[in-house]
């Protein structure tokens, strides 16, 4: 069951969060000189990174608290009530899965696409988009095709089952980002 408190306190959470990610991205942009687009998705970006942190004490809490239920045998007693910061695990379910696809789906497309625009040598918005949608779809088509080949060759080396193909991409495509991260932490990003 979902608690009043623990909803009161995310909402106020992210409201702050979200006027805590505007202050910071106001102190970094020139407003004047940047694109709107720029700015709406690099704040949308960086307020869905910032609310991890607001989530994994919440996560924490409410899960802390089911396992206690759980390993009392569904008694309130021992486990000293309920966390005022609870909610109830499908709506945690539901904000962790909006945060994890929505920053994934600007991580794979928008943003790529909003760097490789901003490169671009063109002179009107358009050529420079698709110039910079011609450049992406490049690179994705390479490296799935070589992700393809690497899959093919996993399968028929029978070093990877039918059933493992999701988990496996799932490490590929996460160590895909562990590499990156490593990258742009040696270039100070």
């Amino acid at each position: 069951m979902t608690s009043a408190i623990g909803v009161f306190a995310f909402v106020v959470g992210a409201v702050l969060l979200g006027l805590v990610t505007s202050w910071v991205l106001y102190s970094y942009v020139n407003a004047k000189r940047t694109r709107w687009y720029s700015i709406v998705l690099v704040w949308i970006g960086w307020f869905f990174s910032f609310c991890i942190v607001l989530l994994i004490p919440l996560d924490i809490a409410t899960g802390t608290h089911e396992k206690c239920v759980v390993d009392h045998n569904q008694e309130e007693g021992p486990c000293n009530g309920e966390p005022w910061i609870k909610l109830d695990k499908g709506t945690l379910e539901i904000i962790w899965k909006v945060i994890y696809w929505t920053t994934y789906i600007l991580c794979w497309t928008a943003f790529p696409i909003l760097q490789s625009y901003s490169c671009a040598g063109e002179f009107t918005f358009f050529e420079k988009f698709r110039s910079a949608l011609r450049e992406n779809i490049i690179f994705y088509l390479v490296a799935g095709v070589i992700g393809l080949i690497f899959l093919i060759w996993m399968l028929v080396n029978k070093t990877l089952g039918t059933d493992e193909v999701i988990p496996f991409a799932m490490a590929a495509s996460n160590a895909w980002g562990l590499i990156l991260m490593m990258l742009f932490l040696g270039y100070a990003l």
